[in-house]
Order: C-alpha cells, then structure tokens, then sequence
C-alpha cells in the first residue's frame, strides 16, 4: 500500500479509502483461484477480530498521514469520520484545529467546513441512527467547524444554494415547514450578501454556487 502511494499516489489514494471500514458496505469475498496453488492446503476461511482491526489500524494511519498533505483530501476524509477507529479520529481532528489548517485562506477551508457542518447536520438528524456518532463527538465536531466558519457571509452562505435540500433540512419530518424555513433562511443570506455591495455582490454570490436561480429566487 507504501509502494502504490508513493509510485501511483491517486490510484493509490483512492484504494486506500475504500479500505476503510463501512457501516453500510457489504462484501462477498473473492473466488479461490483454480490454476495455482498460491493458497495453502490447510488455510483456514475467516479473519479474527484482532487482525480485522490491525489492518483498519494501519489503513487509519495512512490515510491520515496522506490527506495532511492535501485539502481536498482531509475534505474527502470528513465522509469517513464516523467510521475511523477513535485514535485516528483523535488525530484527524486534532490536525484541522491546527494552525496548518486554522490559518489557510478561506477559500481554502470552505470545502472542509461545508462537509464538517454537513456531517454535524447529519448525526444530530438521525441521533437514533446505530451508525450516528455520539452526541459528545458531534458536539465536538461542532464546535471544530465553528473555528472553521468564513467570516465573511459571502462565503458563509454558499451552502445554502445547493440543489441538496433534504441535506440542509435540520429535522426530520414536516417538510414543507422545513422548505419554508429554508426559503426564509436563504432570503436572509442574501440580504446579508447585498448589504455588502449592493447587485454587484448578489451577481458575484451568485456566481459561485451551485444553484445560481435559487439566489434569483431568494434576492426577489
């Protein structure tokens, strides 16, 4: 897995994410090969606990050490948080609260602070979930993202105008309130934006999200 990271870093980057353990994942196994004996005649089908857990330990490892060399990496990470082993987590979270990531330009850090709420949003809608993280830990989280959060409303907004509106609703359940409120808080985000200067800034915010019509909508 070394080999690959350093020889084909991409390839090897994203093997090394699909390693990682998955709550909703299942697998099958392979077939046992029919031309070469490459398996021992008195293998034994099955892995342990223990060498379960050495392999998702050492996979951890490494897929933290690569996404520290790369935004969009630790961004991609933030997907994987709930089901990283608590040293890894530890060492994730304890790397983003850093100055190394603390101090980079928004535009930057904005990705890694979308997916961070987004994963807040997420555990404490479904906090019923088995695979929902703790309470403390989501609150741990929280209060990491809020570090995180741009100042300026330019860009603390964007998320807001995506085309993923069940993934911005806080609650589960009565919907059509949640759509409202989500109307009403997208008209406020755009009130904060041209408070700034004016059109021109709405036509810039609106630019650089996802659903520009959604900020036409909003701004009316």
């Amino acid at each position: 897995m070394k080999t690959l990271l350093t020889e084909l870093p991409n390839i090897g980057w994203k093997l090394l994410v699909s390693l990682l353990p998955d709550q909703h994942s299942v697998s099958f196994g392979t077939r046992k090969p029919a031309w070469r004996r490459t398996i021992p005649d008195d293998w034994r089908e099955g892995v342990t606990h223990k060498e379960y857990w050495e392999q998702v330990d050492a996979y951890s490892e490494l897929v933290i050490n690569e996404a520290k060399k790369d935004i969009s990496k630790l961004t991609e990470l933030v997907d994987h948080l709930e089901n990283l082993p608590e040293p890894a987590r530890k060492q994730f979270l304890d790397y983003i609260s850093s100055d190394s990531v603390l101090l980079l330009p928004t535009e930057e850090r904005l990705s890694l602070w979308n997916e961070l709420v987004d994963l807040v949003t997420k555990h404490r809608k479904f906090v019923d979930a088995k695979w929902a993280m703790t309470p403390k830990q989501v609150d741990e989280i929280d209060a990491l993202s809020a570090r995180l959060a741009p100042d300026s409303p330019f860009y603390l907004h964007q998320r807001l105008f995506s085309d993923r509106d069940h993934d911005l609703f806080e609650e589960k359940g009565d919907y059509e309130k949640q759509i409202q409120d989500l109307g009403r808080r997208r008209q406020i985000a755009v009130k904060e934006v041209a408070d700034i200067e004016s059109v021109k800034s709405v036509l810039a915010f609106a630019k650089t999200v996802q659903s520009s019509w959604r900020v036409g909508i909003a701004y009316g």
